[in-house]
């Protein structure tokens, strides 16, 4: 029972950062949401300051709490983790905004952009990406997983070997790494396009491909050096069992591992031959810097139901996350990071607000503790952080819209479409009766603007504020109006405001 609780917290604490309200400045969130579209079926954004506060501070004292008690473990396994994080380099990426649209055909399109430092020494922003022509409605028709993109090892292996000096605990592991034969050429020259192809609508005819850069045949060096008599003819064979056999060949600057040589030619039926691809191709932009293909049918569904026929639960949770899909995106690589547009054939709004919370922590913690009702109060109240947090958005673009002016009522904002009505099912608006401009408002980080109206967690009150942030009293059962009246000195006239806006939200329900 101790430990279900100890690993529940953790995981309360490690997931809580991707859900914190974005305290953003108007001009980062203009930067990134002009790449999405604002109008679709939902918009949600942040910035980094919750994963950054995760990966920086919360993730090195997970780590302790484990190695603190051994000296000998702890130093090298900390200096790793410090390590790391410097070569992730979380600030290298400043917000997200992603929003879902209906096309009115069936297939739905996301935009996702992410706002980064592209002169950032990360191992996770490659300063030679490019965008190029993506040749993806070409895969073979029965295509499963496709993946195309640009790796660049090269870059990764400079940063690693720059920042473990020799004063850092790691420096020997390193330097033996580069000491092995071979291994020191090949993480230096490796940088370029990467590709993983499987297709096929059932385990008898799956087949699939990978290809990787080997500049300067570093790779196919290697293995010739090493495997002299398995290497023939620039190819190598690995048996895997009597059903399977594994084909590496090392051509034009490229290892190529493949189960089938079918998919070494091109498909006489394509992608791009099949009618909901073709949709997609018209959705999606013509370059980028790489593609994902994602295709689950009906076919491949029942095969794997069929496999697992003796685990009920694995066919309950089957029917529940892998009913058949279909995804088609394309990643660009925009002036001020990147963009990725998506199509498929169910809405990733939906998916978006069903799975914020309450898929992340309220589940796991359901199973590890017998403390249900707590885990849902606790999904639920960060559900109204969330909602609080798109209806500070829908404020902020009704605003930039309007010359500036607040809404007189929560009505405007999703009549206009800013907001979905979901959004504001358990939040009251608790804005100006008057034309007020945001410039007016003296004090913005104190105005409230929003809270929730504390019917799924009676005990907190989540308040929303003109800047943007999120806060979340422990109130008990205190009145709302009196709780907010001595704890921000509010005056009378603020005071009957949002005892207005309170009596309207109850009237309407």
């Amino acid at each position: 029972m101790l430990k279900r609780k100890i690993l529940t917290v953790l995981l309360s604490g490690l997931m809580l950062p991707f859900v914190c309200p974005a305290n953003s400045d108007k001009e980062l969130f203009t930067a990134t949401t002009k790449y999405v579209d604002t109008h679709g079926e939902t918009l949600l954004y942040t910035n980094t300051k919750g994963i950054a506060d995760l990966v920086n501070r919360k993730i090195p004292a997970v780590v302790r709490i484990f190695t603190k008690k051994d000296a000998a473990l702890d130093k090298p396994v900390s200096a790793a983790v410090r390590s790391v994080i410097k070569l992730i380099n979380i600030s290298a990426f400043k917000a997200v905004a992603s929003s879902s649209v209906n096309t009115g055909n069936g297939i739905y399109i996301q935009k996702s952009f992410l706002t980064v430092d592209l002169k950032a020494e990360s191992i996770f922003i490659d300063p030679a990406l490019t965008n190029k022509p993506m040749d993806w409605a070409n895969l073979p028709a029965d295509t499963r997983l496709a993946f195309k993109g640009e790796i660049n090892i090269a870059h990764a292996w400079a940063l690693i070997k720059k920042e473990v000096n020799q004063n850092h605990p790691l420096y020997e592991i390193i330097k033996a790494a580069s000491g092995i034969p071979g291994l020191e050429s090949i993480l230096s020259n490796i940088h370029g396009e990467i590709e993983f192809l499987a297709t096929g609508t059932s385990l008898d005819n799956a087949a699939c491909k990978l290809v990787l850069p080997d500049n300067k045949d570093v790779i196919k060096n290697f293995v010739k050096k090493e495997f002299k008599k398995e290497f023939k003819n620039d190819t190598i064979e690995i048996p895997v069992s009597d059903k399977l056999n594994i084909t590496v060949l090392f051509k034009n600057q490229q290892v190529i591992a493949y189960t089938s040589p079918k998919l070494l030619f091109r498909a006489k039926k394509t992608l791009g031959s099949l009618p909901q691809y073709q949709k997609y191709a018209k959705l999606l932009p013509a370059k980028g810097a790489g593609y994902l293909i994602l295709d689950i049918p009906q076919e491949v569904y029942d095969n794997i139901k069929a496999i697992s026929k003796g685990i009920p639960e694995i066919g309950e949770l089957m029917d529940i996350f892998l009913k058949p899909i279909s995804i088609a995106a394309v990643t660009s690589v925009e002036k001020d990071g990147y963009l990725t547009v998506c199509a498929a054939n169910f809405s990733f709004a939906q998916v978006q607000q069903a799975t914020q919370f309450i898929s992340m922590v309220s589940i796991p913690a359901a199973i590890l503790l017998p403390a249900l009702n707590n885990a849902r109060k606790r999904a639920r109240a960060v559900g109204c952080l969330n909602n609080l947090k798109q209806l500070g958005l829908g404020i902020l673009m009704y605003s930039q819209d309007h010359e500036d002016y607040l809404p007189l009522s929560d009505k405007e904002i999703v009549k206009q479409a800013y907001l979905t009505p979901e959004v504001m099912k358990n939040i009251i608006y608790a804005g100006p009766y008057t034309k007020t401009k945001v410039t007016q408002i003296k004090r913005p980080s104190q105005y409230i603007i929003g809270f929730c109206n504390r019917s799924m967690h009676p005990d907190k009150l989540n308040v929303l504020y003109l800047d943007g942030h999120v806060e979340t009293h422990h109130i008990g059962a205190m009145n709302t109006v009196e709780f907010l009246k001595s704890k921000y000195n509010l005056n009378e006239t603020d005071t009957r405001r949002i005892g207005q806006r309170i009596k309207e939200a109850g009237e309407k329900k």
